[in-house]
């Protein structure tokens, strides 16, 4: 599973090179917004790096907490608080 997120960020990192800010933008919120749906199966390690994510920027979802509501799913419930080592 790590191999998945690994490819999937190298691929984000193709998009940077080759897409304006905007482009740039939808392609990662909606990389992220997967990412979450992921999550929510229940596995682990993906669930951690997307609690990361979401604690170093901040905030949570691929465009906001809304995102989250398309899925039902409540932000507290995936933004945990994290002790980063």
């Amino acid at each position: 599973m790590l191999l998945f997120i690994i490819l999937e960020l190298a691929v984000m990192g193709l998009v940077w090179k080759h897409a304006n800010g905007e482009e740039l933008e939808k392609n990662l919120s909606e990389a992220f917004v997967k990412l979450i749906v992921k999550s929510k199966s229940g596995l682990a390690e993906v669930e951690r790096f997307v609690d990361n994510i979401q604690y170093r920027l901040q905030c949570c979802g691929g465009m906001g907490p809304k995102d989250y509501e398309a899925l039902e799913i409540a932000p507290h419930q995936k933004l945990h608080v994290l002790r980063l080592q």
